[in-house]
């Protein structure tokens, strides 16, 4: 390796650690590494050998919003592109946990709806999990603390989207 190389890398290992000293992108590394190990905690305890993360996040996504909707819809709202999202579906609809039907107004669309398989699925393995990992990890913080994280929170997830929409 040359010195250029190499001079590189040391200025990319000064930038990493100047990072740390910078209060604004050190508690933005530090949200991504708790953001890594919560869904790590999710995987571990909420997914089944049918049903990823991804596929719960549909799955959840589809009950929140009345229990049907197209993949784009979907798309948009799990940030996820249409071929990704379409995969997963195709998935959910193998394990007979969504289907899917041509749209009655629109014929060139297809529905998604979660069938009761896929309802009961998702409340044994992921709406209550998730309760639960909640109450676990906030336990550390008052409820006072909760209150001030969530609306923190929530500034930062409106930042991000509008980030996402107008990159």
């Amino acid at each position: 390796m040359g010195k250029t190389f190499e001079r590189d890398l040391k200025n990319a290992a000064d930038t990493i650690e100047n990072h740390h000293i910078d209060a604004k992108t050190s508690t933005f590394l530090l949200l991504m590494m708790v953001t890594d190990h919560l869904k790590r905690v999710l995987e571990v305890k909420s997914t089944t050998k049918q049903v990823t993360r991804q596929g719960f996040f549909i799955l959840n996504t589809l009950i929140r919003f009345g229990g049907s909707m197209t993949p784009t819809e979907l798309s948009k709202i799990i940030f996820r592109s249409k071929n990704a999202t379409s995969q997963v579906i195709s998935t959910l609809e193998k394990y007979r946990l969504v289907n899917t039907s041509q749209s009655t107004t629109d014929g060139r669309s297809v529905i998604v709806k979660i069938t009761p398989k896929g309802l009961a699925l998702a409340a044994k393995h992921s709406i209550g999990p998730r309760e639960s990992i909640a109450h676990q990890v906030f336990s550390e913080l008052t409820e006072e603390e909760t209150r001030n994280m969530n609306e923190i929170l929530n500034k930062l997830r409106n930042k991000a989207s509008e980030l996402i929409k107008n990159p």
